[in-house]
């Protein structure tokens, strides 16, 4: 039993990059390959395996079917067009920005990969899926989301000037803090974070170069309680 997060290409440290490496639940991002149930009452069965199609039947009909195993240019295909039934932003966004965390995580949920906490996760923008023996089609259909948001422009190139927007939305996050009395680091120049986009990050102080934390309620006590408070404030962009 798996449970997956989806994927993102780290903008500044505070994104990890690939499928399996993600924030974990409640402590600092590692590498996630296997994992008991959240719940243990929950029980994640095993997806069936596809049976092999009918020779007349056609690939647009195993589209409908999340369970069977489709070629990845059929997943582009298939992605693309649900992201065209979306609002999508105007202007590119750079990659680990809510925004686009959110599409991607309901574009994968969109071919019935089952989400965890699904409203929580798009508060959050961190997704995180139950594939059971699901691993590589998952992966793939996270790869054909990614490259069909690149496809259209929305994701932003990690280039000077996606990291200059990444800068500046930091540095917003940490005068938020500042304001509001959290513990933040103060940020670095901007040539300094374009060179190294992964050193900094105005939530370092609490929970230092991890990914974001998918909490469901508030923690009890200890440095997330301060790190959950801070995102209902000065929310991450």
């Amino acid at each position: 039993m798996i449970l997956l997060c989806a994927s993102r290409l780290a903008a500044a440290g505070l994104i990890v990059t690939l499928i399996t490496s993600c924030g974990n639940r409640n402590q600092d991002a590692g590498l996630v390959d296997s994992v008991e149930p959240v719940h243990g009452d929950d029980a994640i069965e095993e997806p069936l395996k596809p049976s092999a199609p009918n020779q007349d039947e056609s690939v647009e009909n195993l589209l409908d079917d999340p369970d069977e195993d489709l070629p990845e240019e059929n997943l582009l295909e298939e992605a693309g067009a649900w992201l065209e039934t979306q609002e999508l932003p105007d202007e590119g966004v750079p990659q680990g920005f809510i925004a686009i965390d959110r599409l991607l995580g309901e574009c994968v949920r969109s071919f019935g990969i089952e989400v965890l906490e699904p409203e929580a996760a798009y508060r959050s923008g961190v997704y995180y899926f139950r594939s059971g023996d699901q691993l590589e089609r998952v992966t793939l259909i996270n790869a054909a989301c990614e490259n069909a948001l690149s496809d259209r422009g929305v994701i932003l190139n990690a280039d000077s000037a996606a990291f200059t927007i990444v800068y500046e939305s930091y540095v917003e996050v940490h005068s938020c803090l500042i304001e509001n009395g959290f513990p933040t680091t103060y940020p670095p120049t901007l040539d300094a974070f374009i060179d190294s986009p992964h050193a900094w990050t105005p939530w370092k102080e609490m929970i230092g170069n991890s990914s974001p934390i998918f909490l469901e309620s508030p923690p009890a006590d200890g440095p997330l309680t301060t790190y959950y408070e801070s995102l209902l404030i000065c929310p991450r962009p």
